[in-house]
């Protein structure tokens, strides 16, 4: 989901939910206005709002190496860590995210004194990032396409317009198969 989906967008409930958190609702409102709207699929979304934001993109990391870290201390022999970074569409994107990731990687290993073992994923959601995959994959481990976004952003039609639209041009042979 975009960021601005996560919050209410009524006035009266975005009141509610500042009042919940303790801030002024004016500073909400601006916040979740900050962080815009519209078309989930374009926008400040996946690796545009972790450069935007890279505090925030670092402090989820941070958890996660910290949870983790925590499990080894525990006796637990978790799995290798897949931090996976969507909608990324150029490899500087990429590279500024993992980097600030990296940083939070390095304090958690050596404060714990563990390596943490961490493959760090681009996904490619638009036809700009598929078209700049040779770039991406230098700040990366691994590449994931997600099929579905890369028809809606190549085609823009979503899926359930597709469901209305694709049938009649299949049938007519007017889209390849």
């Amino acid at each position: 989901q975009a960021p601005h989906a996560l919050f209410p967008s009524s006035a009266e409930d975005l009141a509610a939910r500042a009042h919940e958190m303790g801030l002024p609702a004016q500073r909400v409102r601006d916040r979740v206005g900050d962080l815009g709207g519209g078309n989930s699929k374009v926008g400040l979304r996946g690796a545009r709002w972790a450069v935007k934001d890279p505090d925030l993109f670092g402090g989820f990391a941070r958890a996660i190496f910290e949870a983790y870290a925590d499990g080894v201390e525990a006796g637990k022999k978790p799995g290798a860590l897949r931090i996976q970074i969507p909608n990324v569409a150029l490899g500087g994107e990429m590279a500024i995210v993992r980097a600030r990731l990296e940083r939070e990687q390095k304090a958690v290993e050596d404060e714990y004194g563990i390596a943490l073992p961490v493959t760090y994923v681009a996904g490619i959601d638009t036809a700009s990032g598929a078209l700049s995959t040779d770039e991406i994959t230098k700040h990366v481990d691994a590449v994931e396409y997600g099929a579905s976004e890369l028809t809606e952003t190549l085609f823009a039609i979503s899926r359930d317009d597709a469901e209305q639209y694709l049938p009649k041009m299949l049938a007519d042979r007017h889209f390849p198969a």
